[in-house]
């Protein structure tokens, strides 16, 4: 894949970091001589003017999060690609890992799960291959990355599951590897299966935080309380420790009668879990469109986009120093 170059504005960088600056005061900043307001920044720029005024990338670095749904068509996917776009395009160093052997997260962003130089994260947890040479860069300057999917993660799962590998592997590896991921990054995202496999327990196990995206419907209250169920079941029975969870409806209809009682009972079922950000189903059915891959790239400016950029704010508020 080639690498997509992105360039932002002045008023595209404030919006970013969240702090209002004249070009001339972001020139100075980042120590460029130039002091024109038409000036382009690219993402590089923008975690250097993070660094620059004292905002830290995470609360330890890497900070990892696993995107999962205990059903099709939740928004799992989007939700993985967008998010990890979203912190890359405030500054903060991101690599994507599609854990699913369907590589729908690796189509997103437009990688080719059939190059057969592709490489899984299993293969990399395996040390059939280093870690740099599994990464593919998505944006020129290394801001966002991926570990892509290939056909044969699937074959990988099974492995996994009739080996009886330990359920700690892929945490075990975010250690072993910390020193050369934390220089690296700032944020990893995992799009997980849904099925509870062995690589998906490995993959939410090893993370800091799971955002569970929750399909809104007329049964979001059971499908939701199906989620908190397949984490206790597991940790009783699989003998796991799971990471804290949050919950994010997606696919909001206002025009429901019932909207505003199914929010109110998300709200009492995951009592401080559910998250700020509700994506409405206009959104939603724009950010899954075909091919239309990571929505800032196209329509940063676009109310999608912006619903991509909160959710990534108000994780960052709960969680990041």
């Amino acid at each position: 894949m080639n690498p997509r170059k992105i360039e932002l504005r002045v008023g595209q960088v404030c919006s970013m970091i969240g702090t209002l600056l004249t070009g001339r005061e972001i020139n100075e900043l980042l120590g460029i001589e130039k002091e024109s307001y038409h000036s382009k920044y690219t993402l590089s720029d923008v975690r250097a003017l993070r660094l620059k005024l004292k905002m830290p990338a995470s609360v330890k670095c890497p900070f990892t999060i696993a995107i999962h749904s205990r059903s099709a068509g939740a928004g799992k996917t989007t939700l993985a690609a967008n998010l990890g776009a979203s912190f890359a395009w405030k500054g903060m160093r991101t690599l994507l890992i599609d854990g699913d052997s369907c590589g729908e997260l690796s189509t997103a962003v437009h990688v080719d799960i059939f190059d057969r130089r592709n490489v899984n994260i299993v293969d990399v947890m395996r040390e059939k291959v280093t870690l740099e040479r599994a990464t593919q860069h998505i944006y020129t300057d290394g801001m966002l990355n991926i570990i892509s999917s290939t056909p044969s993660l699937s074959i990988a799962e099974v492995h996994m599951s009739l080996s009886h590998n330990p359920l700690t592997e892929f945490k075990d590896w975010l250690v072993n590897n910390s020193d050369y991921l934390c220089e690296q990054y700032d944020v990893i995202i995992i799009d997980t299966n849904s099925y509870p496999t062995h690589l998906t327990y490995n993959l939410l196990m090893g993370a800091d935080l799971i955002v569970n995206t929750i399909r809104f419907s007329s049964h979001s209250l059971l499908e939701s309380n199906a989620v908190r169920e397949f984490y206790t079941v597991s940790e009783k029975y699989e003998d796991v420790i799971f990471p804290p969870s949050i919950y994010i409806a997606n696919g909001v209809q206002a025009a429901l009668s019932n909207t505003e009682t199914i929010l109110r009972g998300l709200s009492e079922q995951h009592a401080g879990q559910l998250c700020d950000v509700v994506v409405p189903l206009h959104a939603m059915r724009k950010a899954t469109e075909k091919f239309s891959g990571i929505i800032a790239e196209k329509e940063p400016g676009s109310y999608v986009a912006q619903c991509f950029f909160s959710i990534a704010d108000c994780i960052s508020k709960r969680y990041f120093i």
